[in-house]
């Protein structure tokens, strides 16, 4: 359940991480209109995927997040009392909630109390600040772990399917953690394998995914990654600034990703949506297997936000959070409160933050900002490197 990242690399050794996979480019066999329980529209970006919920008389977005173990409503859409309360797991840590009877609600014919009995309830106000999105609710997997589940980017659609689909690509084993999160088996750099949760709600624009501190170092001293920078995580356990690297390979199946970028902690090995949505993600929870087919359209977005600019949405605005110190953005003269009107083509209060975070994140560029302090309108130019 995780968001934002940022840092820096170079040299040949760090080239965007291309797929080298033998389903890279492979014809995406389309789903059979009789075999769709259900469909909806999603970006094709490859940020996290949102699915409109029908709570009472209001529709709201919910994070699909199989990092989850429980579905969780924000407290606005909560008036009933807590009925006890619930551990929930997020990648920087644990936090405690209060239990709720499932609200009446629904996701397209899908009635969510026929399968969760009972949520967590969550002041989600600081991840809608922290993403850009409204974001009212997450779908964990005490839901999705009865469901076969599509992510198709280059289609912009997450399909719910009644059984998986021939032709889905490269099948992975799922094996299921006590907290009911998804993890698989993978290889990095050629060396033993490793288990990595798999967490659709981590979203940090170019990160890959998490390394517990005891791979990384492995990684390290073997020459097998280099360090990169740091990168901050907001999740709803709170934030922490984490080292982070990148590998050579990782081998998932017969499927080899080159140069994938990580953060490094304490909690476990994870892979995120920037991973994910190299391909056409095909999850069928009941059976315990995921499917992986390269995309025919995907291009990494940018290495880094190179920028040391960090934006939130704020009040109805977009403003800067922090500036990192000896970056573009403080040489440009921006502090932390000033309110960004305009960032290269984009209005920043109309732009998604995974946008301009990912127009953050060009080489050897110039982005004109347009900003507001104390009233007054003024222009910057990020110079990025």
């Amino acid at each position: 359940m995780s968001r934002q990242g940022l840092a820096f690399l170079s040299l040949l050794f760090f080239l965007p991480a291309v797929l080298l996979a033998a389903t890279a480019g492979a014809q995406t066999v389309p789903v059979p209109a009789d075999e769709v329980a259900a469909r909806f529209e999603i970006g094709t970006d490859g940020d996290a995927v949102y699915l409109p919920v029908n709570v009472g008389d209001k529709t709201c977005l919910f994070l699909l997040d199989t990092g989850a173990s429980y579905t969780i409503f924000d407290l606005s859409l909560l008036s009933t009392a807590p009925t006890g309360s619930l551990r929930e797991r997020a990648p920087t840590g644990q936090f405690s909630t209060p239990r709720f009877d499932t609200p009446t609600a629904t996701l397209g014919s899908f009635n969510l109390p026929d399968s969760v009995p009972f949520v967590a309830g969550v002041d989600l106000a600081p991840i809608r600040e922290q993403c850009g999105d409204e974001v009212y609710g997450i779908l964990g997997m005490d839901f999705l772990a009865n469901h076969v589940v599509r992510f198709d980017f280059d289609q912009g659609e997450c399909v719910f399917l009644k059984r998986s689909p021939t032709g889905a690509g490269e099948k992975i084993a799922l094996r299921f953690a006590r907290s009911k999160i998804p993890y698989i088996v993978a290889n990095l750099a050629e060396a033993s394998p490793e288990h990595f949760f798999i967490d659709t709600g981590a979203s940090a624009w170019t990160d890959d995914g998490d390394l517990t501190k005891l791979v990384a170092k492995d990684l390290l001293d073997a020459g097998k990654a280099r360090d990169i920078g740091r990168i901050t995580l907001h999740d709803l356990s709170g934030a922490s600034t984490l080292r982070r690297l990148q590998c050579e390979t990782i081998e998932i199946g017969g499927i080899t990703v080159a140069n994938p970028i990580f953060a490094t902690g304490d909690r476990a090995n994870r892979l995120g949506m920037p991973f994910l949505a190299r391909f056409v993600v095909t999850f069928d929870f009941p059976q315990g297997h995921m499917y992986l087919q390269g995309r025919k359209s995907f291009r990494p977005l940018g290495k880094f936000n190179s920028s040391g600019l960090w934006i939130v949405r704020r009040e109805g605005k977009t403003v800067v959070d922090s500036v990192r110190g000896g970056s573009a953005a403080e040489s440009a003269g921006l502090r932390a409160g000033d309110e960004i009107l305009k960032l290269g083509e984009y209005d920043a209060l109309q732009a998604r933050l995974y946008r301009l975070y990912s127009l953050l994140s060009q080489e050897a560029t110039t982005i004109d900002v347009i900003a507001r302090r104390d009233g007054k309108k003024f222009g910057a130019s990020l110079l990025l490197k």
